[in-house]
């Protein structure tokens, strides 16, 4: 192994771990009220959605990596895949809503855009932690984000009608008219 391969392992790390991060804050601000469900979820059961996770992550990501690995149905694979890791990112987003929250509660001066991506890089960076976070935090956080995100996803609470605050059209008249 030689100093370029080092270096190559530690730059595919920080990219991921920095893909991670923007990833997680994205879905947070796009889709605000799913994660707020995801974190909700997450509040009430967590123990239940570690377990949906757990379950949907060796189920369809096993039957993802299969297909992915077949001739002919290796898109459906890579949809399956790339679907798991969506709803890995939206509850992720509301775990990440959840700890940002109680930083707030902890230091009120805290901004919540800054609060969400601290508590961001505080989740991702629990699963780089070596031996505990690898093998203990983080396929815990990822089974709970799976089942948050799936929770998430299949919400159905009727949606609340917003109000749509529109200003009259105002033309300014012309100087001569």
């Amino acid at each position: 192994m030689t100093f370029g391969d080092v270096l190559a392992v530690v730059a595919s790390a920080l990219a991921l771990v920095v893909t991670l991060w923007a990833g997680t804050l994205v879905f947070a601000l796009l889709f605000a009220k799913k994660a707020r469900v995801a974190a909700d979820a997450a509040t009430a059961h967590p123990a239940r959605l570690g377990f949906g996770g757990a379950a949907l992550g060796v189920l369809a990501g096993g039957a993802g990596l299969a297909l992915a690995n077949a001739g002919g149905f290796a898109i459906i694979g890579w949809v399956m895949l790339g679907l798991l890791l969506a709803l890995a990112l939206l509850g992720s987003a509301g775990l990440s809503l959840l700890l940002a929250d109680r930083m707030r509660a902890e230091d009120r001066r805290l901004r919540p855009l800054a609060a969400l991506g601290k508590s961001s890089l505080l989740l991702i960076g629990a699963g780089l932690i070596p031996i505990a976070g690898w093998f203990a935090l983080f396929p815990a956080l990822l089974f709970v984000s799976l089942g948050a995100g799936l929770i998430a996803v299949l919400d159905r609470r009727p949606r609340q009608a917003e109000a749509a605050v529109t200003a009259p059209l105002t033309v300014p008249a012309e100087p001569g008219a």
